[in-house]
């Protein structure tokens, strides 16, 4: 970066690296070829559903032209043409970010929308939600202490999925059913535990947060007994008890639902209205237990 704010008409020179960024290391991260598409995707944000991995070739002029302007006045009061004043350089550098700050995010959101017709629809699917709601993880700092921390293969796995590119070494068959194994039998079959598994990792995850802001924090607490003189009765067991949320010394119930938004029978709608669907049949599991 610091080549491309000095050195004007770099670009020729970073062709190289770009060369080495497109066919080397992005290969080596998913484990597979990436497309034109899929590379120029990558160079947005990481909130814009990309990663970040900027194309040095197309950027290096924005850099040296944004990094000129910010240094005018600076580099005016060392010729002698005006007088230097502190409040008046930051104003420049200020006012310089702010314009190309803009000029940036408006090109970005060209590219994307340039992009996004490319892929099939299973891909812009994921990629839209990357953009709108998933990316968090992505510029989160790696903590260990928070489990943040993944590992090699946790990692691509993650891009995999975030852009629907192939999973690596996955067993050929289910081992709970025996069916084809992919990632869309994963993410439904009831039988292995894997749905369980997720759930159960989502839940200990708010635990874990939530015992350091809340000294009393019980998991799966037993609401409501079975009825032993009432057949259609069944006990009622939240995910999540705490202490104090809303209210001092009032427990607050949480109860979590992990849904695969991408599921077939979910195609048709935005994974923002799945997830609705799927809050409104909690919200009215818990108000008939209130009303009765």
């Amino acid at each position: 970066m610091f080549l491309m704010r000095v050195i004007p008409n770099c670009s020729p020179i970073l062709a190289e690296l770009e060369h080495c960024l497109f066919s080397c290391f992005l290969p080596a991260l998913f484990g597979v070829e990436v497309s034109v598409a899929e590379r120029q995707l990558f160079t947005l944000p990481v909130h814009m559903g990309g990663l970040g991995l900027s194309n040095p070739v197309a950027v290096s002029n924005h850099y040296f032209e944004s990094s000129v302007s910010s240094s005018a006045l600076l580099r005016e009061s060392i010729l002698g043409a005006v007088t230097f004043e502190l409040g008046a350089y930051f104003d420049s550098v200020q006012s310089s970010k702010s314009m190309f700050g803009k000029l940036k995010s408006d090109y970005f959101s060209g590219v994307f929308n340039s992009l996004i017709g490319n892929f099939a629809a299973a891909q812009q699917r994921a990629i839209l939600r990357a953009r709108e709601c998933a990316s968090s993880w992505l510029s989160v700092l790696p903590l260990r202490s928070h489990h943040y921390d993944l590992s090699a293969q946790e990692f691509r796995d993650a891009l995999a999925l975030r852009y629907r590119k192939p999973l690596l070494n996955l067993p050929p068959v289910c081992d709970g059913c025996g069916s084809l194994f992919r990632v869309e039998h994963a993410l439904d079959c009831r039988v292995g535990g894997l749905v369980c598994q997720r759930h159960n990792e989502v839940r200990d995850a708010i635990c874990d947060l939530a015992s350091l802001a809340w000294g009393q924090v019980q998991k799966e607490p037993v609401v409501c007994e079975e009825k032993m003189d009432d057949p259609s009765s069944e006990t009622l067991i939240a995910d999540v008890r705490i202490r104090g949320v809303w209210q001092s010394q009032v427990d607050a119930l949480f109860d979590v639902r992990v849904v695969d938004t991408d599921a077939p029978s979910y195609q048709s709608r935005s994974p923002q209205a799945v997830l609705r669907t799927a809050e409104v049949e909690k919200r009215r599991k818990w108000f008939i237990w209130l009303r009765g």
